[in-house]
């Protein structure tokens, strides 16, 4: 390669010596000059970085396809990095289909709730034979109702209506649960339903035993001492109102029922791992 030429003016600026003479500080600093290239007289540049670099022919052309009998490896031009496609994200449910799955659900528990309706009317309605018997049965604890007495006009007819209310439900419980168990049971895992087919009935007797035990405890045991009690506690005549007797007998007999059934929220409890043996006999 034939080196390039050097003019003179290029050489003479290349061997000139720096004056040894003292600055003047009122004199006007010359303009810097850029550093010239010792074979040509152009300025010296400086080399870009290998990241700055434009990407060549080879690299800006696009990978060929794979062959069949070669790695993947192997068909990545050097310089281009292998990239690894990316994961395909989880699809979500999009607020249409959210809509679509909440209308099912409201529509299903629209059908159970008639459902549970209709057989509360019917068993309501089919309990307007005996309800007066009920109500002389109830009125027994406080000496029956020749004792008992209505302050209002339309006070005998709602508690009529309301003790016949509350016979229909207890006859409808059995429909009123198998409607909630067959909404709620198409959630559960088929663990958690075999665990349920297997305790459910158990449960269900000895939770209707134990509501039973605790209505008939209110009924024989304490309304014939707490109603004596009650009405002769200061030595003053007192006059049952027949709907606020009602209530209170119904009321004790109810609240005294769910009160036995602890032994069976003790056991789902248990079962849950919130309490344990020893943290219940250390509180007894």
């Amino acid at each position: 390669m034939k080196p390039a030429t050097i003019c003179a003016r290029c050489r003479a600026r290349s061997t000139r010596r720096p004056s040894h003479r003292p600055r003047n500080p009122l004199r006007r600093r010359p303009p810097q000059r850029r550093r010239l290239s010792p074979l040509t007289c152009r300025p010296a540049r400086r080399p870009r970085s290998p990241r700055s670099q434009p990407m060549t022919e080879l690299q800006t052309q696009q990978p060929p396809s794979t062959p069949p009998n070669l790695p993947a490896r192997a068909s990545v031009p050097v310089g281009i990095k292998s990239r690894q496609p990316p994961a395909p994200e989880p699809a979500g449910m999009s607020l249409r289909e959210l809509w679509e799955a909440a209308q099912e659900h409201l529509s299903e528990l629209r059908k159970r709730l008639m459902v549970i309706v209709i057989a509360l009317l019917v068993t309501t309605l089919a309990s307007f034979y005996f309800t007066p018997m009920l109500i002389d049965w109830l009125a027994l604890p406080g000496g029956g109702t020749e004792k008992l007495i209505a302050l209002e006009v339309t006070e005998s007819v709602g508690v009529f209506m309301r003790v016949a209310l509350l016979s229909g439900l207890i006859l409808a419980m059995p429909v009123v649960v198998y409607e909630i168990l067959a909404f709620i049971l198409p959630a559960l895992t088929d663990d958690e339903r075999r665990v349920f087919n297997r305790t459910a009935p158990l449960v269900t007797i000895v939770a209707s035993v134990l509501f039973l035990g605790g209505a008939a405890f209110a009924y024989f045991v304490m309304l014939p001492v707490s109603i004596p009690f009650l009405t002769t506690f200061l030595d003053i005549s007192t006059t049952l109102r027949l709907g606020s007797y009602l209530n209170f007998v119904t009321g004790l007999m109810f609240w005294l029922g769910v009160g036995f059934e602890t032994p069976i929220l003790v056991y789902f409890l248990a079962r849950m791992g919130l309490v344990t043996s020893k943290a219940l006999l250390k509180q007894w």
